[in-house]
């Protein structure tokens, strides 16, 4: 039987977390419209062949490992997920969120590492940047990061904030609006988004044959 989905629900205000924008600003993504819908409304997700169980607990120890590792070296605040949550909301009302695996606070800087246990990604890098972006008013404290990987722990430039902060202020500019961003359906997008076809209509279900052409040529 074909599952039902409830109409979407409004929220209040648009909601966005940090993990839903790295992959647009990092160009990795191109669907705004995917986001701008996630960022407004409730609705009912698409369930996936996503093992969440097995990442999750995948993640988490290595985060767990990282933060040990760190404490072991001599930092003494050391601050693990749920203490690093925070939001920020703009004059439209639009809410960002984050929560950065991991804060290593000292007297001169504050240094965020975020924990990847999958492919190595630009995207990584982009996460990190925007979470000093958007805590550094606040923290008022020079910015380093990291991205932890299994094999490798990478430094984050952080020489690319001003042009990550240009890209956020123009995306968020478009989420935003009232009006949608045009919708940009590809198999290799839409077949990671949690928003069903009853959703959007555009949704590339599968490859199919759309990519094979036919010719009497040979």
């Amino acid at each position: 039987m074909e599952k039902t989905y409830r109409e979407p629900e409004p929220r209040d205000a648009p909601y966005v977390w940090v993990t839903w924008l790295t992959k647009l600003l990092a160009g990795e993504n191109k669907c705004e419209w995917a986001l701008w819908f996630k960022s407004r409304h409730k609705y009912d997700k698409l369930e996936s062949g996503f093992d969440l169980d097995r990442w999750t607990r995948e993640h988490d120890e290595l985060v767990e490992w990282r933060a040990a590792k760190l404490r072991d070296s001599g930092h003494h605040d050391v601050r693990v997920e749920d203490a690093n949550k925070f939001r920020v909301e703009g004059k439209s009302g639009t809410t960002v969120a984050g929560k950065p695996d991991i804060a290593v606070f000292t007297e001169e800087s504050v240094s965020y590492e975020d924990c990847k246990t999958g492919k190595k990604r630009d995207s990584d890098h982009v996460q990190v940047l925007l979470y000093a972006l958007l805590t550094s008013k606040h923290l008022k404290a020079p910015m380093t990061g990291s991205i932890v990987y299994r094999d490798s722990v990478q430094p984050v430039d952080m020489l690319r904030l001003p042009d990550i902060g240009e890209k956020f202020k123009t995306t968020m500019a478009r989420l935003t609006s009232d009006s949608p961003p045009a919708k940009a359906p590809s198999y290799a997008e839409c077949r990671y988004c949690d928003i069903a076809k009853a959703y959007c209509s555009a949704r590339v279900q599968d490859t199919g044959d759309s990519s094979v052409y036919k010719t009497d040529d040979f």
